[in-house]
């Protein structure tokens, strides 16, 4: 479906608006950090938590654990795994 801008509903607008402004206050975060302007330390720590599995919850064996990381972190390494997946499979490393 192709749509216009002039097309979205005042809801969509401000849904676009929320995004644009999130978009660049973790742009900013990110630059700063990559400037050496900030060191989030919370970056270098995660969360160990247990998840159930199914099945008798009482045995240790029907859990895993799960790390849970800042969603700032994921964003940035996700920004540059993707960077840097098509050049990891240009020279045949991946």
């Amino acid at each position: 479906m192709v749509w216009r801008e002039d097309d979205l509903t005042e809801e969509e607008e401000s849904a676009n608006d929320d995004a644009d402004f999130l978009a660049s206050v973790i742009h900013e975060l990110l630059l700063d950090f990559w400037d050496s302007k900030l060191d989030f330390e919370s970056w270098k720590r995660g969360t160990v938590a247990p998840v159930p599995k199914t099945g008798d919850l009482s045995n240790p064996n029907k859990w895993r654990p799960v790390c849970l990381l800042e969603t700032s972190y994921k964003v940035l390494a996700s920004i540059l795994a993707r960077r840097i997946n098509p050049v990891i499979r240009y020279h045949g490393l991946g």
